[in-house]
């Protein structure tokens, strides 16, 4: 009995070993027909090399084949640390942080060669990846410049984000991220993204000091808020001349010359008319008529001026522009009227002697 026991247990260990080898040549010879007898090898990795990657973006590992999934779990390391969960889609990987990624912040991922297929083979060789989380959102450019004197009047308000904070295709103005001081009527609208334009109905009002504040607390499209305001000033440009004629310290004016101010925006007519005056040398004010063509007022004397005399033409501080409370500051010239003629010289002078009968003689004139 003992020795038919003993040789029935050995032929139950030899049936098992059978079954074994035969398991095992044909899982061999499946792997070697799958091509699983080769090291596995990553094919994808993602962000590899980013920059900019939202903090709620997963990485993504695809293999070349199956593996063994807790093996490959092992084997990750994520530098710095971050804690989260991992899933499984076919042969890639899922990472996902449990609370985002860290702002500006590069991370290293790398896979050692404890990571294995599902036939135990290990990995090829070690593998490593680097990516750039994005920064904190902030304002990068504005327009006009923060500290911008003489904006023109038909000038924009605009502001560059980091990072989008509106999704591709929107067309219309919300969210409105601009606080404007004093207000201004006008209409916004997104270019970009990221890009913000205000546009002011009839344009800048001339001459008035502008702070722009973009509140915190706006946020880009992955998250990430605004962490304080942003404010930014600028001033737009005060009416002023540019030009005048007769122009300062011409001389040989006509009498019957008109006087002619040009103004380098639109200005009150009323008001530049009553800041302009034409006195001669005793402080007289010269009678005349007022006129305008485009932007400049002209100013036509209803008596001729005195000949071979100085007349100072002012425009005063106060002309007010069209649009805004800007105002001129005063601006004055002087220009000569043209004299009588008289001989100023001659060839040859008066009394010379021995003149020649072939010579020329020249008489220059004052006027």
């Amino acid at each position: 009995m003992a020795g038919g026991t003993a040789g029935a247990r050995r032929w139950r260990w030899a049936l098992v070993a059978a079954v074994v080898v035969i398991l095992a040549s044909a899982i061999l010879a499946a792997g070697a027909a799958a091509g699983g007898l080769e090291a596995p090898t990553v094919e994808q990795f993602e962000p590899s090399g980013a920059k900019d990657v939202p903090p709620n973006v997963p990485i993504a590992i695809t293999f070349d084949r199956p593996m063994l999934a807790p093996l490959v779990e092992r084997a990750l390391h994520i530098q710095p640390a971050v804690d989260g969960s991992i899933s499984w889609k076919g042969n890639t990987l899922i990472f996902t942080p449990r609370s985002g990624w860290a702002r500006g912040t590069r991370y290293s991922v790398s896979l050692d060669q404890s990571a294995r297929s599902l036939f135990l083979l290990p990995l090829r060789e070690p593998v490593s990846y680097q990516f750039m989380t994005a920064k904190e959102l902030s304002v990068t450019t504005v327009q006009p410049a923060n500290g911008a004197t003489d904006v023109a009047s038909d000038g924009n308000i605009l502001a560059q984000f980091s990072y989008p904070i509106v999704p591709l295709g929107t067309t219309g103005g919300k969210p409105d991220p601009l606080r404007i001081e004093p207000a201004l009527k006008g209409t916004g609208r997104w270019l970009t993204t990221s890009l913000y334009l205000f546009q002011p109905t009839g344009g800048l009002p001339a001459g008035v000091s502008y702070r722009v504040t973009i509140p915190k607390g706006i946020s880009d499209t992955a998250g990430s808020a605004l962490a304080a305001d942003y404010s930014w000033s600028f001033s737009t440009k005060a009416p002023s001349v540019s030009k005048v004629v007769p122009e300062a310290n011409t001389r040989y004016v006509g009498p019957n010359s008109q006087v002619r101010v040009t103004f380098d925006q639109p200005v009150d007519h009323s008001s530049a008319e009553q800041h302009f005056s034409l006195k001669g040398p005793d402080g007289s004010t010269v009678a005349g008529n007022l006129s305008w063509d485009s932007d400049s007022m002209v100013f036509q004397p209803k008596s001729p001026l005195q000949l071979a005399t100085s007349y100072r033409a002012t425009v005063s501080t106060g002309v007010k522009a069209v649009h805004g409370g800007g105002e001129t500051k005063e601006f004055s010239w002087i220009f000569t009227t043209v004299g009588l003629p008289r001989v100023v010289s001659t060839v040859p002078a008066g009394g010379a002697a021995n003149f020649r009968p072939y010579d020329s003689i020249q008489i220059t004139f004052s006027n």
